[in-house]
């Protein structure tokens, strides 16, 4: 009976904890579904010491933590739930959660194989994330953290215990969004994450003190520290409102607990920026437009003080705007037009000719979640808001925009590959560019604004606190800037490693010297304002130069690749012979010139087999070659050809495969314009001045004389019958000075060259015309005998 008794007391007492339990996963469940997640947080850890969770349990539970930004906590529950053998198949938002909050945690390599998971379930839809971030996660990470010498990030002392985030320029200082607001009597707060409502304030930054804050790349900073979500809260209202997208991570609110001494000492004490602008529900971030006299902020969606809902319950964020009726009071508060009770508009950002805002919203149609819209303000008419597009805009989420000067568009994003969480990122020749670590870090960085030499600027981040607060901070850049880049190989594109890289000012004293890594990187310290020769060099390749300049340059870092070009050598195989037998000629001497710059490249004798080879060293890929050849023998007439070719790779050139490498012998006697294959020289009739026509030919002349010094040629010239014998000879010898007078006003001495007419006293054919001989020769048998010839008669 005893023993009944006692087991019968076990079993209601194990009824009792199975009730308890399931009441508190119920109470769990439904904080969740109200998206009270620091509620569901107690409620779900509080009902998994009675009883073992649930797979759909622990994933409510890892969504709740990663909510309100404990992405530890969020990591130990999700590998729980990854590892429960009850799963038959993993959310798979949950896998890429898991991978974002192992990022987050600093988890690099565990994260790459989570996105790689993901990628591999997700890679029939249109959503690269997942393989864009194991490819940076693999391969990538230490592109994140090179900059990190580059600039000094501070937090400043007017960050309060609760969230501040979003600056933005306002006369000389900057209005920000906060959750400071302590009132008396019931605190309106969210159950999202038990934290207050947003009013927008307003600092003078000349007096504000920033202090040296160091982000640890391998250790966080402040992982001691522990938190309740609930404790500091307990005599609290909440008002248990729906969701609100400036509740979340996405877009707008990054707010957390109470925490920290609220009598901290603050350089400058930031005031709320105005009543009328800043209500009951959240008011902020904002932005100005250029003469400062038009606010546009964001806002919950509301009416008459009241919060319009959504389809499903939540409170979205709508654009407002004012301007100002004078120079101290604002006017009416106006709806921007596109705003939605089913879709959030906010983060707006004032292009900087004040005609532009841009903004984030999830309405229909874009890319991911929150994407970046524009739209243009004229005359109090708001233009139909148009994406920014893929470039910019990801599967993820894109918000929090800001545009410099110079058209610069600085924004936040946690779909372009980044350091974890939100990463701070820059558009900018049509080019998404990472603003590495320290201003990105690898919790939740946004809400940039930056000076227009883009050296420095505020940002928000909560990567204090283990990111459980969203604090302002300032960066600057350091004194020096950073020339960095790669070295490659001009031709295959390889990355060279080993390259030397100097660095030399305008008076060619060397600033300094480094060498390319294994990944072909270098970087060397540099100033603002100055010029700099660069000059890459490595073995086997030839120098290249690059001028730098970092006067008017923007930011910390200029980037220069530089492309360094093989050297080849080209070996030069040549074959001479006697034109007549084909007989190869030794002992022919050759000489090879550079027909661009006239220099030697080298001279060299045929061998007993009639041909030569040489190199041409230290030529580049697609170098053109441009050689004159000299041939010279004894007893052979020199010439001179011209060599073109366009090198493709070390390797040897057979130069008389196009070349006419052939030469001719010659003795006294020897018509050289039949070697030459002279065209005829013409003259006009009854005329003796030499013709355009003519001068080509006797130019060609000119260059065998001067190729051949040894040689005396009489220039002789001959007509045909027709006309009188006595004229035929006149004119003929006058033809035939005339000839060699050009040719000696080309330089060649008198006595080399002298013209000699002979009529028609050597005629070639039978077409003979004198006294009683009538010819019948035709015009071409007569043009036969109307010749110039150029007879050697000395060597």
């Amino acid at each position: 009976m005893k023993k009944s008794l006692i087991l019968f007391i076990g079993f209601l007492f194990f009824q009792q904890i199975q009730v308890f339990s399931q009441e508190r996963f119920g109470n769990a469940e439904r904080h969740y579904k109200k998206m009270r997640y620091a509620h569901a947080i107690e409620a779900y850890e509080e009902a998994f010491k009675y009883k073992k969770p649930s797979p759909d349990a622990l994933e409510q539970l890892a969504d709740s933590y990663f909510k309100i930004g404990d992405t530890k906590n969020a990591e130990r529950v999700l590998a729980k739930y990854m590892s429960d053998t009850t799963l038959v198949n993993p959310d798979v938002n949950s896998m890429f959660q898991y991978g974002q909050a192992l990022a987050q945690n600093g988890k690099y390599e565990e994260a790459a194989i989570w996105f790689e998971k993901y990628h591999k379930v997700k890679t029939l839809e249109d959503d690269s994330r997942g393989n864009d971030f194991h490819k940076a996660y693999t391969h990538n990470i230490h592109e994140f953290y090179k900059d990190s010498v580059l600039f000094d990030v501070y937090r400043l002392d007017i960050n309060s215990p609760q969230s501040d985030f979003s600056p933005t320029f306002y006369k000389n200082g900057i209005v920000f969004a906060s959750a400071r607001k302590m009132e008396n009597g019931v605190r309106r707060v969210h159950a999202w994450n038990n934290a207050a409502f947003l009013d927008m304030y307003y600092v003078d930054t000349n007096s504000v003190n920033e202090r040296v804050y160091a982000t640890h790349i391998g250790k966080e900073h402040s992982e001691h520290k522990t938190y309740s979500y609930l404790g500091g809260n307990e005599n609290m209202h909440s008002d248990e409102t729906f969701r609100t997208s400036n509740d979340s991570k996405t877009l707008g609110y990054h707010a957390h607990i109470f925490k920290g001494d609220t009598n901290e000492y603050h350089s400058n004490d930031p005031k709320p920026f105005n009543e009328k602008l800043n209500s009951k529900l959240h008011d902020g971030p904002a932005t100005f437009s250029k003469d400062q006299n038009m606010i546009v902020f964001t806002r919950n969606n509301s009416k008459s003080g009241f919060a319009k809902k959504s389809k499903d319950g939540v409170t979205k964020l709508g654009l407002y705007y004012a301007t100002k009726t004078d120079s101290t009071d604002w006017g009416k508060v106006k709806e921007f037009p596109f705003n939605s009770k089913q879709y959030s508009t906010a983060t707006p950002a004032f292009s900087p000719d004040g005609k532009t805002v841009i903004f984030a919203s999830d309405m229909p149609g874009g890319f991911g979640g929150m994407d970046l819209y524009k739209s243009y303000f004229n005359r109090d008419i708001w233009s139909k808001p148009v994406n920014l597009g893929p470039k910019i805009n990801t599967e993820g989420n894109d918000a929090y925009p800001f545009v410099d000067e110079h058209n610069v568009l600085y924004f936040a994003s946690n779909g372009h590959p980044g350091l974890g969480g939100l990463d701070l990122f820059k558009f900018e020749d049509e080019k998404v560019s990472h603003l590495n670590y320290p201003i990105s870090s690898k919790k939740d960085d946004f809400g940039a604004i930056v000076w227009a030499d883009g050296r420095k600027g505020y940002l928000s981040s909560n990567r204090n606190f283990s990111g459980h607060d969203d604090d302002l901070y300032f960066f600057q850049a350091s004194k020096q800037m950073v020339l960095a880049g790669k070295i490659f190989d001009q031709r295959t594109k390889k990355i060279l490693k080993n390259a030397k890289v100097v660095l030399r000012d305008t008076s060619g004293k060397v600033i300094a010297e480094t060498m390319s890594d294994s990944l072909g990187d270098y970087s060397v310290q540099i100033e603002h304002e100055k010029v700099y020769k660069l000059q890459g060099s490595k073995k086997r390749f030839h120098d290249t130069t690059a001028l730098i300049t970092t006067t008017g340059t923007r930011g910390q870092t200029v980037k220069k690749d530089l492309y360094l070009w093989n050297k080849l050598d080209v070996a030069l195989h040549g074959l001479v012979t006697d034109r007549e037998t084909n007989i190869p000629l030794d002992k022919v001497h050759v000489k090879l010139v550079d027909a661009k710059t006239g220099k030697d490249i080298y001279e060299i004798h045929t061998t007993a087999s009639g041909d030569f080879k040489n190199k041409i060293v230290d030529t580049k890929f697609n170098d053109t070659i441009l050689l004159d050849v000299h041939l010279a023998r004894e007893k052979y007439l020199g010439k001179t050809v011209r060599f073109m070719a366009v090198v493709s790779d070390s390797g040897e050139i057979e130069i008389h495969q196009n070349l006419d490498l052939a030469m001719d012998k010659v003795k006294i006697g020897t018509d050289i314009g039949k070697i030459l294959n002279l065209n005829p020289i013409y003259f006009d009739l009854g005329k003796w001045d030499i013709r355009e026509d003519a001068a080509l030919e006797l130019d060609k002349i000119v260059a065998i004389m001067i190729e051949n010094p040894t040689i005396t040629i009489e220039l002789r010239s001959h007509t045909d019958c027709r006309s009188s014998k006595k004229y035929n000879q006149e004119l003929s010898d006058k033809r035939a000075k005339s000839s060699a007078a050009y040719v000696i006003s080309k330089g060649i001495e008198n006595k080399r060259i002298y013209g000699k007419g002979y009529g028609e006293s050597k005629l070639i054919n039978n077409c003979a015309c004198e006294g009683p001989k009538q010819s019948t020769c035709t015009e071409e048998e007569h043009q036969l005998n109307r010749r110039t010839e150029f007879v050697i008669v000395k060597m």
